[in-house]
């Protein structure tokens, strides 16, 4: 795409975890809970419950908008979108 990045997960969100949930600032559960712990340790990540605050702030400081979460219930996928172009159409849903 040339207006956006989509950065799609397959799975669902984890058990109690909603979309409004996570744009919220709720706790955070990691799917792969081994893999979480191991990156942490690796110093791959610096740790949970960040990650979504912090891709709002840049994306407001790069271009005015905010990244685009959605979790298609019917083929389990995590999707989110980062608008290049603040000015371009909205991404395709679907």
């Amino acid at each position: 795409f040339d207006r956006r990045v989509d950065v799609t997960s397959p799975g669902a969100l984890p058990n109690h975890m909603t979309v409004a949930r996570v744009r919220a600032g709720a706790n955070p559960r990691s799917r792969n809970e081994s893999l979480a712990h191991f990156m942490a340790a690796k110093g791959f990540m610096e740790g949970r419950g960040r990650g979504w605050l912090i891709m709002r702030r840049e994306m407001r400081a790069f271009n005015g908008t905010e990244p685009e979460l959605a979790q298609d219930e019917s083929n389990p996928f995590v999707r989110v979108t980062f608008r290049l172009d603040p000015t371009g159409p909205a991404p395709a849903s679907g």
